[in-house]
């Protein structure tokens, strides 16, 4: 989901590297100021004078997506790192202050669910119906989900009443042929799982927890994915030491190995667990 001023930030990066003047782009076609106006995300440009402004750019659609993918990438990291900040450092003030001012541009709509999410987490407060039904609409709207949808589904999980994680859970497995047809997206597929059971257990839901521990087993978790590996021993001893409290050791043994291998943001979330 691209917004207008990202695709006409795309063709003006585009045009200017290329050295491409306004007036050879516009020909008899369109005005300077109109596509000046695009370029800023002023204006709409139609599908026909789209077209013109790529075979005048000596680009196809195909590059201009693969641009203005990247574009976007870098400045919604640039975003979520700073967004990441307020949250790591529990400042409200600054999240709600961010969120006002996204909301009064109009500007991306992930990015006003992700901020409103983080918002959430830092109240200890389930995401507002007015965020969430927004989120759901848009994400069961889509048929196949792609790296930006995983991100914001990902980034919302904390907030999100458990009650419902196991429908959407459910509404994810479903598509999981799909996540597993491309590397990345298999890799956030299988981090939104452990998320889903991490948020379950912080709820004390171990039936629900238990319930994506058994699907999650029905998938291969790459070698290389040494958090996601771990991550997953580690709810699975802690979900069987809930069961036996004599398993206790073999969940210890799962943590010290996460903080024995520089894992520490990870080992302080899962140490809460055995109160560590």
């Amino acid at each position: 989901m691209f917004t207008d001023t990202e695709i006409g930030n795309t063709l003006r990066f585009i045009r200017t590297n290329k050295n491409i003047s306004l007036s050879t782009v516009c020909q008899e076609d369109m005005s300077r100021s109109f596509l000046s106006k695009v370029e800023r995300g002023a204006s709409k440009i139609s599908l026909d004078k789209f077209l013109i402004v790529l075979n005048r750019l000596n680009v196809d659609m195909e590059e201009f997506l693969f641009i203005l993918r990247g574009n976007k990438d870098s400045e919604e990291n640039d975003y979520l790192n700073e967004i990441q900040s307020y949250l790591h450092n529990r400042d409200a003030p600054a999240l709600e202050s961010k969120l006002k001012q996204e909301e009064e541009n109009e500007n991306d709509f992930g990015k006003i669910i992700m901020t409103a999410a983080y918002l959430s987490i830092v109240k200890k407060e389930n995401l507002p119906p007015k965020y969430y039904d927004k989120l759901l609409d848009y994400l069961f709207s889509v048929d196949e989900w792609g790296l930006y949808e995983l991100r914001l589904f990902a980034n919302s999980i904390n907030c999100l009443p458990v009650d419902n994680l196991i429908i959407h859970g459910r509404e994810i497995l479903k598509n999981s042929d799909h996540f597993m047809s491309n590397e990345k997206l298999y890799i956030g597929f299988i981090s939104i799982l452990l998320n889903m059971i991490e948020r379950c257990l912080q709820c004390n839901e171990i039936g629900i927890a238990e319930y994506f521990i058994n699907e999650l087993r029905k998938f291969p978790i790459l070698e290389v994915l040494v958090i996601q590996n771990l991550s997953f021993q580690f709810f699975t001893k802690y979900i069987e030491y809930t069961k036996d409290n004599s398993l206790y050791n073999d969940c210890a043994e799962t943590l010290q190995l996460i903080k024995d291998v520089g894992l520490s943001s990870l080992y302080n979330d899962f140490a809460i667990f055995l109160n560590e």
